[in-house]
């Protein structure tokens, strides 16, 4: 116990004399010691001395998600699951908004059982809910600009174009439009009516017996007189190139 508190005491002053003279980069430094005495503890079972090495340095500022997974784990240790699981709870949004330090991971891997899975858990649900939260955000930044941004002038509708006009239908002419109109006579249903009444060689024999024949002519086909033939008389005898002289032979004697 005159340990724990020897420990518990030399944490306390180096802290304070770390904040009063150093700047921020040492105060940075002091409470990484701090955490890493605190994490030999709960190593060593001691879970008490780390729970309030824990407590020390997260009260000084210090932002790093193993700290509060730690006193998480001590406290779990102590059968304080409740202090447990808020601690988790507290790690897991600041790992989910990305205050991470060091290698989470590896921290852990010593950590075995039910507590750390339910540990794990936390940590699943706490980066489902950063997920959402961000696309929130972004949506609702987006909305804003959107808003603040002059909407695109609307350009005017465009005027109505008039229906062209339909073209009449063609007037057809009718070709007996100027004839008088008369009421339709029928004459005769009969077309042989009257045609079959008369002979129509009745007129025929008494037309021959009318005309006396013509009075035969002589035996020139020609009819008429002599003096009715074009080539009259020839006068000579019946050779038409008369007598040449000579004897009959055109050729005369042969030489042969």
């Amino acid at each position: 116990m005159t340990r724990h508190f020897q420990w518990f005491y030399a944490a306390a002053a180096l802290l304070a004399c770390c904040l009063t003279t150093a700047p921020a980069q040492g105060q940075l430094s002091v409470l990484n010691t701090i955490y890493g005495q605190g994490v030999h503890a709960y190593n060593s079972h001691q879970y008490d001395q780390a729970y309030q090495l824990f407590s020390q340095a997260i009260t000084h500022g210090y932002q790093d998600p193993r700290a509060y997974y730690f006193r998480g784990f001590a406290a779990d240790a102590m059968g304080r699951q409740y202090e447990a699981e808020a601690d988790w709870q507290a790690g897991a949004e600041l790992e989910a908004r990305g205050k991470v330090n060091g290698d989470i991971g590896r921290s852990l891997s010593r950590i075995q059982g039910s507590a750390r899975l339910k540990l794990e858990e936390i940590r699943r649900e706490a980066r489902v809910q950063q997920l959402m939260l961000g696309q929130a955000r972004s949506n609702q930044r987006m909305n804003e600009i959107q808003a603040a941004s002059p909407a695109p002038a609307t350009p005017p509708p465009a005027p109505p174009v008039a229906d062209a006009p339909a073209t009449p239908p063609a007037d057809q002419v009718d070709p007996f439009a100027d004839d008088p109109v008369a009421d339709a006579t029928v004459e005769s249903k009969d077309v042989l009516e009257g045609t079959l009444d008369e002979d129509p060689f009745k007129t025929d024999g008494n037309a021959a017996a009318a005309q006396p024949a013509d009075a035969p002519a002589d035996d020139n086909p020609f009819g008429g007189s002599d003096d009715s033939n074009p080539f009259g008389d020839t006068g000579g005898d019946d050779n038409p190139f008369g007598d040449m002289g000579g004897d009959d032979n055109p050729f005369g004697d042969s030489p042969f």
